[in-house]
């Protein structure tokens, strides 16, 4: 197999090769299979890619699927129309997958995330903007929100959504481009785990085994099987111990 580069301007035809660099403006046409898919300009792939590892510190398009058998990291504006799968997710810039999105071992994003799907990895770390139309789904979820973030729902076996270190211009800005008038930085329909610490959410149903719901929090209904600790800040339906 041969290494393939586009250091200016264009186009390759899709095709099996061993790395595919991009550092102008690229053009691939079909579906493409390579050890490592890296791009630094802009490249727009008209099929799906089959790689190790895929690096993004540019703009890339994808109209098809993307399959990583090693790390995906992101660090500059990624869209993929269908869906992400890999060993590693790693993403610090804007990220836009149109399906589900899932990993075996960790999924780590910062920046903007959306996902028109589930997202599914044993350990989930997200801070920043996020939007998750279905299930997010891990054995270790921490969400660290800015803005109005939100997703269908959450399970897990310990589920965190706390902002530590709340930066307020990061956070106007986020509510600013999310187009919400909503005083929550975080909201999902329902959070279901075993251990349970949220903050500033807004949930129709929480269940699980310990739960902690924080200050900022309204919830219309806790279901817990050990034990519930709950702020004076809060805002709480119903609980029922089942």
């Amino acid at each position: 197999m041969n290494d393939c580069t586009i250091s200016g301007s264009g186009t390759i035809s899709g095709g099996e090769y061993r790395n595919v660099r991009i550092s102008g403006a690229g053009k691939v046409t079909g579906d493409l299979k390579c050890e490592s898919f890296s791009c630094s300009g802009a490249s727009n792939v008209e099929g799906s890619i089959v790689c190790s590892d895929f690096n993004c510190s540019g703009s890339t398009k994808v109209k098809g699927d993307l399959k990583s058998t090693g790390t995906v990291r992101i660090s500059g504006s990624t869209i993929i129309s269908g869906t992400v799968s890999a060993g590693e997710i790693r993403s610090s810039g804007s990220f836009h997958a149109e399906n589900t999105v899932s990993a075996n071992s960790s999924v780590s994003m910062s920046g903007s995330t959306r996902i028109d799907g589930d997202l599914i990895a044993e350990n989930i770390t997200i801070s920043g903007l996020v939007k998750v139309s279905g299930l997010m789904n891990g054995g270790n979820v921490s969400i660290c929100p800015s803005g109005n973030s939100r997703t269908g729902s959450i399970g897990g076996t310990n589920i965190t959504i706390k902002n530590d270190s709340p930066n307020y211009f990061i956070n106007f800005i986020a509510k600013f481009f999310s187009n919400s008038n909503s005083d929550f930085s975080f909201e999902t329909d329902l959070i279901e785990g075993d251990k349970i610490e949220i903050f500033h959410t807004k949930a129709k149903l929480v269940r699980g085994g310990v739960v902690t719901i924080g200050d900022g929090c309204e919830v219309e209904r806790v279901e817990y099987s050990e034990s519930i600790t709950y702020s004076d800040h809060c805002k709480i339906g119903e609980m029922v111990e089942i």
